[in-house]
């Protein structure tokens, strides 16, 4: 998942001074401060691990290294608030070679969408401009409207704690994803005042069939997600993010003219962290 009060702010250093409050007491009210013309710059690196798996037999086995480039500007402000944000996305894999694994090879992707978001961090909307197949952008909608952090609506201080849950359609039943969030505390991070919060959920995603797909590949993937988010409120953005998630999926594709099932497991370590901020000129 994608997201400066400090002890030394003024109205906190008086509550100290004259109330003989606690530095732990200060507080924060987290929101996104997107304005037109701003501009955004993260770098993202990931370890993934990936196992396969028909029955008891391993089919495949995958370590990669994927390095990211995120650029995102803020295109304009609509009326009520919301921002609408271009994303840039380019990354390369770095994964051994089909034919001589002592081999690495790197291959080369890009991607551009764009996110409707609230203040809070509640995503709207989101168009892709890139080439997207049905498959892909519905597993997206899911993976960014679970997976992205809302605010709470009140100041928060250090040990506070909230849920954020998202009811999930399969088939006829119905599944919860939820993720609980606690207010570690208040740091300094790349020059930024920051609010740390750590995470702990569990995303629900279908993985529905594409119409494109001669295996006709479908099923339901389970992605446990830790991490922590380190949020600068004077400024309103992300400045770093650590996340380590577990992937469980349960799949079928056709083979032989029958459906088969398999598994695919996974892990995946992340770091995400702004390189440069551009206030609007």
């Amino acid at each position: 998942m994608k997201q400066l009060l400090t002890a030394i702010n003024f109205s906190t250093v008086i509550c100290i001074l004259l109330a003989g409050c606690s530095p732990s007491e200060q507080t924060a009210t987290l929101r996104y401060k997107y304005q037109a013309g701003a501009q955004f710059e993260y770098t993202q690196l990931a370890m993934r691990h990936m196992e396969i798996y028909e029955k008891d037999s391993v089919l495949q086995k995958s370590n990669s290294k994927i390095v990211t480039g995120v650029k995102q500007v803020v295109r304009r402000m609509l009326e009520d608030s919301t921002a609408e944000v271009l994303e840039q996305l380019s990354w390369d894999i770095v994964v051994p070679n089909k034919e001589d694994t002592t081999r690495l090879d790197t291959l080369h992707d890009t991607r551009e969408m764009i996110v409707y978001l609230k203040p809070r961090g509640t995503i709207v909307d989101m168009e892709f401009i890139s080439k997207v197949d049905s498959t892909e952008r519905q597993y997206l909608r899911e993976y960014y409207e679970q997976g992205f952090m809302v605010f709470p609506e009140e100041p928060v201080n250090e040990g506070y704690v909230w849920t954020q849950s998202v009811d999930v359609q399969l088939g006829d039943t119905t599944a919860t994803a939820s993720t609980s969030f606690t207010v570690q505390g208040f740091d300094i991070l790349k020059g930024y005042e920051v609010v740390t919060i750590g995470y702990d959920g569990m995303l629900i995603i279908p993985v529905h069939e594409s119409p494109t797909d001669t295996l006709k590949r479908s099923g339901l993937d389970r992605i446990h997600m830790q991490g922590v988010l380190s949020f600068a409120p004077t400024d309103g953005i992300v400045v770093g993010m650590t996340e380590k998630w577990e992937l469980d999926g349960d799949r079928r594709r056709l083979k032989d003219g029958n459906f088969t099932q398999f598994k695919i497991r996974g892990t995946m370590d992340v770091t995400y962290e702004l390189v440069t901020y551009s206030p609007p000129r």
